[in-house]
């Protein structure tokens, strides 16, 4: 019996080991991007092609979820700040120039597209043919056939840095200000719900129609607002984070969402079980700045200052 005893602690504690040793058992795990330029926004097409864009205009594609990060001709220098796919078509914008860059087989070759001036900051697809991309000046601008020309739909007063669609018409834009922006008619006419405030909201995202949620900050105060009636109303929610510039946010339901940014003293992700009534803090082991997040199931990205890339299986926990 004894014998019997010892046997089982030293299996447990090897067990134990094994799982502490598996970086795929839980948290976040830092992956080799092979750049050193900040990466500035994340998507994944499916679990394993995905893709990342940033300064220098950086390209990274991996076709094993992360494992390993393939470097693509962009045949661009400016800084890339958004990148957007519907299945081997892509998008990416540039937060330096009026530049949208598209690819339709799959990131293998990159066309330049260029539009009126201003810098860009976010772009988003419906489908293969209907299009936004907004930014500097407060431009939002709309493709109907998938990115070979572009419309301007309206100027805002302040520059926007997000935008994303509830359904095929009903999109929603931020920025400086407090600008929240609706449409929903497809972009035609936008509905200006700016609350003239000092708060700069850098993005939005709806895990369901009339639930949303923007982030951003207020004199170096995180912001978290949620909306669900469809953006007639917005609340603030505690993040519980004293100082802090939230930077992306992403909901994976209803319930479960994540927000990474600038925390200098928490080097952490936040994350919420309940919607946004509470957030929790991930702690990612490195004190680097992160600048978007984006999830398939339990399984997500992070990228951010230094070509750094983080990922998690288990939802982060």
């Amino acid at each position: 019996f004894m014998k019997i005893s010892i046997v089982v602690f030293v299996l447990l504690i090897l067990i134990s080991s094994c799982e502490k040793d598996d970086p795929n058992k839980s948290g976040w795990v830092k992956q080799e991007s092979g750049v050193s330029s900040s990466l500035n926004s994340v998507f994944f097409i499916n679990s394993d092609i995905g893709y990342t864009v940033g300064d220098g205009g950086i390209i990274l594609k991996t076709i094993n979820g992360g494992t390993a990060w393939t470097k693509q001709t962009s045949g661009t220098t400016s800084n890339l700040s958004s990148v957007f796919f519907i299945d081997n078509t892509g998008y990416a914008v540039s937060s330096q120039s009026p530049l949208i860059l598209r690819t339709t087989d799959g990131g293998t070759n990159w066309t330049q597209i260029s539009t009126s001036p201003g810098n860009l900051l976010s772009v988003y697809f419906n489908d293969v043919n209907h299009g936004y991309t907004v930014g500097g000046g407060g431009r939002i601008l709309k493709t109907i056939d998938g990115g070979s020309t572009w419309t301007e739909q309206i100027k805002s007063d302040y520059a926007l840095a997000s935008v994303y669609f509830a359904d095929d018409n009903t999109g929603y834009a931020v920025g400086v200000y407090g600008s929240i922006l609706k449409t929903i008619d497809g972009g035609i006419n936008w509905t200006n719900q700016i609350s003239e405030s000092t708060d700069w909201y850098e993005s939005v995202h709806f895990p369901k129609t009339n639930i949303g949620f923007v982030v951003g900050s207020g004199d170096s105060h995180a912001i978290i607002l949620k909306t669900i009636d469809g953006g007639s109303s917005w609340l603030k929610q505690n993040s519980g984070v004293a100082e802090g510039w939230p930077h992306s946010v992403f909901f994976t339901d209803p319930n479960t969402g994540y927000i990474v940014g600038n925390f200098p003293a928490n080097e952490l992700i936040l994350k919420t079980n309940d919607g946004g009534e509470t957030w929790t803090s991930q702690e990612i082991g490195v004190n680097l700045e992160l600048n978007s997040i984006y999830f398939i199931g339990d399984t997500g990205y992070a990228v951010g200052e230094q070509g750094t890339i983080l990922k998690t299986t288990t939802g982060g926990d």
